[in-house]
């Protein structure tokens, strides 16, 4: 699957500066959207639909020299009482889904995701735990060990060990032959 090489005037800067980034949210979304649905090909819709409607609302607010400026607008979330994102209601409508919320656990109050140039960021609020956790999904400061083995294929080799420290990466290699690699 060969992802488009898009051009923006406005801000002169292609998709595939932010495609990292994007990669590494639409792979969260899917893994926690993936026990609610049916088949193989819904999840592969929705990730397709979701990535789609990422970079094309990124893509005029994309600033690797200034990853602070326009976080806010490139936050995802949900929100127990609120209707849930707008790329994500997008997504979902597209493979039939029309309560979001139902895909996630009842007991997940609120989930942010901050997409911003070189990190991925995710704040979880849970009923149960109202202060919640942050994880960094991605860091471009952070490499993997240079003895890690990267996966032959895409999407992905899960596991692949960081020397460093005992974390797990995932190595995703993209339709360009790079890598792009993501705490697991």
């Amino acid at each position: 699957e060969k992802i488009p090489l898009r051009y923006n005037r406005k801000s002169r800067m292609t998709t595939n500066q932010m495609h990292e980034e994007v990669l590494c949210a639409v792979q969260w979304w899917k893994q926690q959207m993936a026990s609610s649905l049916s088949s193989p090909d819904l999840v592969s819709r929705f990730e397709q639909s979701l990535y789609q409607y990422i970079t094309e609302k990124y893509k005029s607010h994309w600033y690797p020299k200034e990853s602070k400026r326009g976080q806010g607008f490139r936050c995802i979330s949900i929100e127990k009482y609120a209707p849930p994102d707008p790329l994500l209601r997008k997504a979902c409508a597209e493979i039939g889904i029309m309560d979001v919320m139902s895909c996630f656990p009842k007991y997940a109050e609120t989930i942010h995701m901050w997409v911003d140039p070189g990190e991925v960021v995710v704040r979880t609020t849970w009923s149960y735990c109202p202060g919640g956790s942050e994880e960094v999904l991605f860091s471009a400061k952070t490499q993997p060990s240079p003895t890690a083995e990267p996966s032959s294929y895409y999407p992905l080799a899960r596991g692949v060990e960081n020397k460093k420290t005992p974390d797990l990466w995932n190595v995703y290699r993209l339709a360009d032959g790079s890598e792009v690699v993501a705490s697991a």
